[in-house]
């Protein structure tokens, strides 16, 4: 399917890049709209740009744009109810939906809303339309969180104490999941990011980044991939609980030389590194 990008300009110029292609593009089959454009890692969209917030999907055409999204009052969702409307979508419905939803997807079918789904992982803003309702279970795009929507990765800096809930829930979303992590002093996970004394300090001054010093947990999923930094006083809490989440098995750090799912490298006096690299689908089966 060939794929377009409408980017940057306001919400009205948008529209009118995104119209010039209606005529030649066949009906409309998809709607997706984010206020958090983050949420698009959890779809089966591969991203052109980390800022898209629509994605329209027509019979041999992908449109992915910028400016137009949904969630409140203002120029990017009435802008987006304007081009709905143009591709024969009712305003009476496109109304309510879009400024009270900060995620919306649905199949269109004979000019019709179908299958309409408002689920949203991550958020930016507190939305206006959850304020009678808990956000427990979902990630907020705080600074403890980096995102990159085209590299498809996701870094949590101690989730444990940041975004334990939400961090859990995503791992529902990952697919052929490979589970590796390393306790040691020198981890080379996340091509080896450092943020230990002199290290990329400066540039996480902001996050929550007590007690860390690099990556110690990196969970390569085939639909997008997550780095952990945790503080190294909870490290192996924390992979054996990640663990548990995956595979509803223990994964005992003490008896990790018994059980041969560890590769000791070397002792430096009281000190080793342990490491392993594990596929979470083969440790459900056996």
């Amino acid at each position: 399917m060939e794929k377009v990008l409408i980017e940057e300009g306001s919400s009205y110029e948008a529209v009118e890049k995104a119209e010039k292609y209606f005529s030649e593009c066949g009906e409309i089959r998809h709607v997706t709209i984010f206020f958090e454009s983050s949420n698009f890692l959890i779809t089966k969209y591969e991203m052109l740009s980390a800022w898209v917030h629509m994605v329209l999907e027509f019979d041999d055409l992908e449109i992915q744009i910028e400016s137009l999204n949904c969630g409140y009052v203002g120029a990017g969702p009435n802008c987006a109810i304007r081009l709905l409307k143009r591709l024969g979508l009712p305003e009476m419905q496109l109304t309510p939906l879009i400024h009270e939803n900060h995620a919306i997807s649905f199949r269109v079918l004979g000019g019709e809303i179908h299958e309409l789904n408002t689920y949203q992982l991550f958020y930016d803003v507190e939305p206006i339309c959850y304020k009678n309702n808990a956000l427990r279970n979902k990630i907020h795009g705080n600074e403890n969180v980096d995102i990159d929507l085209q590299e498809k990765l996701i870094r949590f800096y101690n989730p444990q104490r940041t975004n334990w809930m939400g961090f859990l829930n995503l791992l529902n979303y990952m697919e052929n999941i490979e589970f590796e992590y390393y306790i040691g002093e020198k981890s080379l996970l996340d091509r080896g990011l450092y943020i230990g004394s002199g290290g990329f300090r400066n540039g996480v001054k902001d996050k929550d980044i007590k007690g860390t010093v690099h990556c110690n947990l990196y969970l390569t999923g085939a639909n997008f991939n997550v780095s952990c930094l945790i503080d190294r006083e909870y490290e192996v809490e924390v992979i054996e609980a990640v663990y548990l989440a995956l595979t509803g098995k223990k994964l005992v750090m003490q008896d990790v030389r018994k059980q041969n799912w560890i590769t000791q490298l070397f002792h430096r006096g009281e000190k080793m590194e342990l490491t392993d690299r594990i596929v979470i689908d083969r440790m459900k089966r056996e």
